[in-house]
């Protein structure tokens, strides 16, 4: 589970460089034309920053949110936080169970086969 997190976030973290990346492009090229850009410029800017805020507070350690943003969330925002934090830590646990599952089960596998061996030598000796 610590590499799927860590692949995740490196992954996250190569995702936001790159959005990041395209939202200067982008940010330079709407400079540039100023007032006659193309409005799907504008509404692609808006979509990348909105992106990038989505990416940093993937990368935010679980349960940690600064309080200035704590206190400038909404009610709704800050119920929808909570929900989606308790959601991550019940998906974590359902990955650890199923995990523990299949390694019970290898293990039964075993013991089972090493029973049939000694039955086996018994049988022979």
């Amino acid at each position: 589970m610590m590499h799927r997190r860590a692949d995740d976030r490196a992954g996250l973290k190569s995702l936001l460089h790159t959005t990041e990346q395209r939202l200067r492009a982008l940010e330079q090229k709407a400079a540039f034309y100023g007032a006659s850009s193309d409005p799907s410029l504008t509404m692609e800017i808006a979509d990348l920053r909105l992106k990038v805020a989505d990416l940093e507070s993937k990368l935010q350690p679980p349960g940690e949110i600064p309080t200035d943003v704590w206190a400038a969330m909404s009610p709704d925002d800050q119920r929808r936080y909570l929900i989606a934090l308790v959601m991550g830590l019940q998906a974590d646990f359902s990955e650890c169970r199923a995990k523990l599952n299949q390694r019970a089960e290898l293990l039964m596998g075993a013991l089972i086969v090493l029973e049939l061996i000694n039955l086996l030598v018994r049988a022979l000796t």
